[in-house]
């Protein structure tokens, strides 16, 4: 950071007395701090920067503009966003963008540079003394261009707009003749404007002038790379420029061209359109079975939401089942000596409402229950179940269905790891929360369970700014490790942090486009926004993909879902690209679904109803009609149960990790169980 000072105490140097505003940013913007500079004398500034504590995530929303009066701003960062909004909110207040690092986001600090009109210093590339010349120098620019849309397509300029050597444009003529209306000036004001005359010129060749389009268009629009991702693509692809997206391959055969869809030169072209027309039928055919396959899926639930079961309760049920609808949560623990997975590594999320339940044809309306009849309970006794035979790995035979004893329970708290900096956190007075925490990262710096428990330690003690501000130190590590990133946005939504929880999802879908939970999970947080739409959007998007095998039953599960949401707001979700046939309404008395952060594991949900029947993997089917989903057993989940007409009495629900082959950084697994009754109804509760 020695050559952004120096550079900072010349340009104050050469103002000579101005006042300066230190705003430092990370997930909030702080107020800010003034300093009188007196003949260019800055050695409180300079001290007040040194002692700045750099934690949490890059957040540029967190910067809004039009909150100060400031002449101009300068703007030190490397550009990388990597926590909530990634725009800066801009006002008329040109930015400076200032950087020393060699792997910044480059394109989005000349983006913040030219939508503002301000600079653009690049510190890994020049010296400080150029740099104060770039800044104390007015520099020509291009502010405005006025042109007829209609005889002109995508009229771009280079990147930045400044004028130096001279003044460049290139797009795309509709018409024989066209005008070019450039203003040009200084920061916001314009000085003089120039009007060009553009004509077709039919003798000239024009495939170096397309690809001098091309690239300019394609600088122009990595300001905003993944905003313009797909479009960058295309470009770069017909055009054989090189982007962050493509690069120079080799294609020696016409299936080469035909595999990336370039254009190959003229003698291959009749063989790769005839090649490129059966690609394209073959995805056409892959689309009808995915459509086919979700069809069968509406087709099997609308056959089980169709039958009437109506078994004698009375008869099966036990005598200590009250008229109270009870959902228990159970965790099994177990040890590998008794040829069981550890479960004190999965942690269990949940959220508990109350609703009324329907008992066969009539609907009984219950008080709400006492907050302690919500009960949670756990099974600590490894003895309480049956062991099945291990086999030659050791790894015990899931064809084998643990039996339970009679024992006692013990409601289940708030998970909490066995740590020592929570214990120190525990011991420290509100007040030096964040100076303890500080001092604990030194030696957790790298850990990103660290910052993951220590911010659900801050939750629950109300402090959340605190909390997010840590807990956005896993985005920060930039660890492309989706699990992380999960589970980071799962404890957001808890908090109810819900925007921020978008962000983060819509983060993951870019990590893991090929997996139908990114889309799940963007779509269900979309929709506690408000967002239906998009949620409904993204949800058919799961429902008409193809997805790998492990994925089980989640276009079902999925489509569960995306017509709860059509039905809860009728007129506001957009159905003219649904297939009708996918649009059904099935509203159920009790569903619960379970879903977790963590690849390659293997946890099973496990639902007994008040007659004492368990739903699980291996009974699939109960004679109250409760209905479990496929067995996932190889992350992520969802697995779901539903019953569509409930009894009143108790449901205990569990969860097994059966299984966990993970080789990640990512810690405990957590489980995220969502427990409702009357789902899809008006009536619903979570």
């Amino acid at each position: 950071k020695s050559k952004e000072k120096e550079l900072l105490k010349s340009y104050l140097r050469a103002l000579g007395n101005p006042k300066v505003s230190l705003v430092p940013f990370h997930v909030t913007a702080a107020e800010p701090q003034v300093f009188d500079i007196r003949e260019g004398n800055c050695e409180a500034l300079m001290a007040a920067i040194d002692q700045l504590v750099y934690d949490g995530g890059t957040r540029f929303g967190a910067l809004d503009l039009r909150r100060y009066n400031f002449d101009q701003a300068l703007l030190f960062t490397d550009g990388l966003a990597s926590f909530g909004e990634k725009e800066i909110v801009f006002s008329d207040m040109p930015v400076t963008t200032i950087n020393t690092s060699s792997s910044a986001d480059f394109a989005h600090l000349k983006y913040i540079a030219q939508q503002s009109k301000g600079k653009w210093i690049d510190l890994s590339s020049t010296t400080p003394d150029e740099a104060l010349r770039t800044l104390l120098e007015d520099q020509l620019q291009v502010i405005s261009v006025d042109y007829d849309p209609a005889a002109i397509d995508e009229l771009t300029l280079p990147v930045p707009a400044v004028v130096t050597r001279g003044l460049s444009f290139a797009g795309i003529l509709n018409v024989p003749e066209a005008e070019v209306k450039v203003s040009l000036g200084y920061g916001t004001t314009i000085t003089q404007t120039k009007t060009f005359i553009l004509r077709k010129n039919e003798t000239t060749d024009y495939d170096q002038v397309k690809r001098i389009w091309a690239t300019m268009r394609i600088s122009e629009l990595e300001l905003q790379f993944d905003k313009n991702k797909d479009a960058i693509t295309s470009l770069g692809k017909e055009f054989s420029v090189v982007t962050q997206n493509t690069s120079l391959i080799v294609l020696d055969r016409v299936e080469d061209y035909v595999e990336q869809e370039i254009l190959p030169p003229v003698e291959l072209q009749k063989e790769y359109y005839a090649l490129l027309k059966e690609k394209k039928e073959q995805e056409n055919t892959n689309k009808g079975y995915a459509l086919q396959s979700a069809l069968n899926a509406m087709q099997e639930l609308k056959n089980w939401w169709s039958r009437d079961y109506k078994p004698d309760v009375k008869k099966n049920q036990s005598a200590d089942t009250g008229t109270d609808q009870v959902f228990s949560m159970v965790e099994r623990e177990g040890s590998m000596a008794n040829g069981l997975v550890v479960t004190d590594s999965a942690r269990v999320s949940t959220e508990y409402f109350t609703a009324p339940v329907i008992l066969a044809d009539e609907k009984v309306s219950l008080p709400p229950p006492a907050q302690e009849q919500l009960q949670a309970s756990a099974i600590g006794n490894t003895e309480s179940m049956k062991m099945a035979e291990e086999n030659a790995d050791g790894v015990m035979d899931k064809n084998e269905e643990f039996k339970e004893k009679s024992q006692s329970t013990i409601d289940v708290k708030e998970w909490k790891p066995d740590v020592p900096y929570l214990k120190e956190l525990e011991k420290t007075s509100a007040r030096d929360f964040l100076s303890k925490y500080l001092n604990l990262k030194k030696a957790y710096v790298d850990q990103p369970s660290f910052y993951i428990d220590v911010a659900r330690f801050f939750f629950q003690q109300k402090e959340k700014q605190l909390a997010i501000q840590v807990l956005s130190n896993v985005a920060e590590m930039k660890l492309e490790e989706a699990s992380l990133m999960r589970m980071m946005a799962n404890q957001l939504m808890e908090a109810g942090e819900k925007e921020l929880a978008v962000e983060s999802y819509r983060d993951i879908l870019k990590m893991r486009e090929e997996e139908p939970q990114s889309y799940r999970d963007l779509a269900l947080a979309l929709n506690e926004t408000g967002a239906y739409n998009e949620a409904v959007q993204l949800m058919y998007k799961l429902v008409l993909g193809t997805w790998h095998g492990r994925f089980a039953d989640v276009k079902s599960i999925t489509l569960n879902e995306m017509n709860a949401i059509i039905s809860a707001h009728p007129g506001r979700v957009d159905l003219s690209g649904i297939d009708p046939r996918l649009v059904y309404a099935m509203p159920v008395d009790v569903r619960i679904v379970i879903s977790w952060n963590a690849d390659n594991s293997d946890i099973d949900l496990w639902v007994t109803d008040p007659v004492k029947e368990k739903c699980f993997y291996q009974n699939s089917a109960t004679s109250l009609g409760g209905r479990i989903s496929q067995d996932v057993t190889g992350g992520y989940g969802p697995e779901e149960f539903m019953l569509k007409k409930a009894v009143n009495g108790k449901y205990k629900v569990e969860v097994n990790l059966y299984g966990d082959n993970r080789q990640t950084l990512g810690g405990p697994i957590a489980i995220k169980a969502d427990l409702f009754t009357d789902y899809g109804k008006p009536t619903q509760k979570r």
